[in-house]
């Protein structure tokens, strides 16, 4: 079910998706079981081959590049939230305003307190 502009989003399997404004979850393909809520330009860009993943974007570039993730909840406010954030699993992450969430590599290991980013991970 995609609601909105949702531009070019494709290839998913019971994806449930509500994107508002210009080109809002761009590029969203290859997602299986994903929830998404995309406000704002460019909102959810290239948010590909996401399993199990639950994410809210708002703001211009929030969640940009956010890719190859398992059973990831995700929330992005702000100016390029959550940039270049993948290859995540069992990660919970907060990114918020202005700045963006440097990602937990090698699978999120350490639990990581930014000026603007909150981040803890589950093993």
């Amino acid at each position: 079910m995609s609601i909105g502009i949702g531009f070019l989003s494709r290839k998913n399997t019971n994806t449930h998706s509500l994107s508002i404004g210009i080109l809002s979850g761009f590029l969203s393909r290859e997602n299986t079981n994903t929830h998404s809520l995309s406000i704002g330009t460019f909102s959810g860009f290239l948010s590909r081959e996401n399993t199990n993943t639950h994410s809210l974007s708002i703001g211009t570039l929030s969640g940009f590049l956010f890719r190859v993730n398992s059973n990831t909840p995700s929330l992005s406010i702000g100016i390029l939230s959550g940039k270049e954030s993948r290859e995540n699993t069992d990660t919970h992450w907060l990114s918020v305003v202005n700045e963006y969430w440097y990602p937990l590599w090698k699978r999120g290991r350490i639990p990581t307190l930014l000026l603007t980013s909150i981040g803890c991970s589950k093993k």
